[in-house]
């Protein structure tokens, strides 16, 4: 059976939450009200998701608030190997493109099966300080097993179509016969009865 290609494309997807905890240090003091922090797919070069602005104290620059990202990721048929997917953390002011302090890049795919929290260090590029961005990343979502879930709901849904089916060719008979019982056995109908037959008499 000829399948169509976007069947083929998305049942080799995988879907993943990540949740980024930011902490920047080494950072030299710069003007303006903080630092926020975009995250930018690589293949896409725009922002999906930005930080809230911190301020930086001591050269350290804490993001108290989590920022989550949701990662569509292809598989490899064949082998399983999940592609590469590149990120960009871009660290700056959020006015322009000259109040950006620096950028690092990570493969989110190499986290992908991660089962606990992952620390990573990384330098800031394109930057005039030595500032390093430390990121917590957490995998928060398990969809590996997702097109087995739709496959199982799928199935449900099928099988629940197809008893309604047969009990919608048996519903004629079933109306009578439930109404038949439900006159006989109601009192108003039992009043009824009984003056009809006082009547009768």
């Amino acid at each position: 059976m000829f399948k169509p290609a976007r069947w083929w494309s998305e049942k080799n997807k995988v879907k993943a939450v990540f949740k980024l905890q930011f902490h920047a240090s080494q950072v030299t003091q710069i003007g303006g009200d903080g630092l926020m922090i975009s995250v930018v797919p690589a293949d896409t070069g725009r922002p999906t998701v930005k930080s809230d602005k911190a301020a930086v104290r001591n050269g350290s620059c804490l993001w108290e608030n989590p920022v989550y990202e949701t990662v569509k990721l292809n598989q490899d048929p064949k082998s399983g190997k999940i592609h590469e997917r590149i990120y960009y953390f871009v660290v700056g002011t959020g006015l322009s493109k000259a109040g950006v302090v620096g950028e690092a890049s990570i493969d989110l795919s190499n986290y992908v099966e991660a089962n606990k929290v992952s620390l990573v260090s990384l330098p800031l590029k394109n930057s005039k300080t030595e500032a390093i961005l430390h990121v917590s990343i957490q995998r928060i979502q398990e969809s590996m097993d997702q097109r087995v879930e739709e496959s199982e709901k799928a199935k449900l849904y099928t099988d629940d179509h197809g008893l309604r089916s047969q009990l919608g060719n048996h519903d004629a008979e079933g109306t009578i016969t439930s109404n038949s019982v439900e006159v006989i056995s109601s009192p108003l109908a039992n009043a009824v009865l009984s003056k009809s037959e006082i009547l009768l008499r």
